[in-house]
């Protein structure tokens, strides 16, 4: 079962940093079993925040995607024209 817009209705992770989804192996009376608890906190972490901005891009419309696209062909452009300028000759 993968991470979708119905867990994320019921848990704003952008509010609580501190949160992260897991897989629960086994449920007790007080406590909650997952797999490596410690090992897995960054790795899980890390993969859902590349979710969350895999998200955004497939999400995002045209004209703001052709934006992002002008914003970074434009940095392109200034650090090669700095980078030639920096050159020495």
């Amino acid at each position: 079962m993968a991470w979708d817009s119905f867990f994320q209705q019921q848990l704003s992770l952008q509010k609580e940093e501190s949160l992260y989804p897991v897989r629960v192996l086994a449920q007790h009376r007080d406590q909650l079993d997952t797999p490596g608890m410690r090992e897995l906190h960054e790795r899980c972490l890390d993969n859902f925040r590349k979710l969350q901005r895999e998200q955004a891009l497939n999400s995002a419309t045209l004209a703001e995607k052709r934006s992002r696209d002008r914003a970074q062909g434009k940095l392109y452009k200034r650090a090669k024209a700095q980078s030639a300028k920096d050159k020495p000759r």
